[in-house]
């Protein structure tokens, strides 16, 4: 009998500590990072290409990038002179000459992310940055903080943390069942 009894709370110890791991876990990969809001931007360009390198013996992997250019246009003062044949072609060159670009956002993304920045159509663009002063672009103009927040953890999956999540859950419910079966037994054997 006191075996049986060590062997239950031996179960249901582990159990108890598969839970506090499982549920630390939990805890820090649910943790929200805290976003701000950098800026919307009305004149940029987002350029997407991919990357595919031999792995070896597994074959081949497929990077995704995305890049985001804004263009400025500072202090900009089209000068006309009476001797300009077309307006239209002068002030667009003056336009093109005063153009700065600036690199907002590069980087290496997920699938999901690149199919969402490939083929961009809308007329704004945000950027929010984290707290660690991590800069990322959001797919919609508009969103909030907690939409921005969502979006950084699809660019950041976290797969191996919802492996071990996923390992130690079904260590628990294990552990619970033969702590629960052995104790069950321990007090059988107790009333017989």
């Amino acid at each position: 009998m006191n075996k049986q009894s060590k062997k239950s709370y031996s179960y249901l110890l582990h159990a108890l500590i598969a839970a506090v791991f499982c549920l630390g876990i939990l805890y820090y990969h649910t943790s929200h990072p805290i976003v701000a809001k950098v800026k919307t931007y009305e004149d940029f360009k987002v350029n997407s290409w991919t990357k595919r390198e031999n792995t070896g013996k597994n074959g081949w992997h497929t990077y995704y990038y995305i890049s985001i250019d804004s263009k400025s246009y500072d202090d900009f003062e089209p000068v006309f002179t009476p001797g300009d044949e077309d307006i239209y072609t002068s002030y667009e060159k003056q336009k093109a000459e005063a153009t700065k670009t600036k690199m907002l956002f590069k980087g290496s993304v997920n699938e999901m992310i690149y199919g969402k920045f490939a083929n961009y159509s809308k007329s704004k663009l945000t950027l929010y940055k984290t707290n660690d002063e991590e800069v990322f672009p959001v797919y919609l103009p508009d969103c909030d903080a907690k939409e921005a927040q969502r979006e950084y953890r699809q660019m950041h999956p976290t797969y191996l943390w919802l492996i071990a999540i996923i390992y130690l859950g079904a260590d628990f419910l294990l552990n619970v069942i033969f702590g629960l079966s052995a104790l069950c037994k321990e007090i059988k054997m107790r009333n017989i």
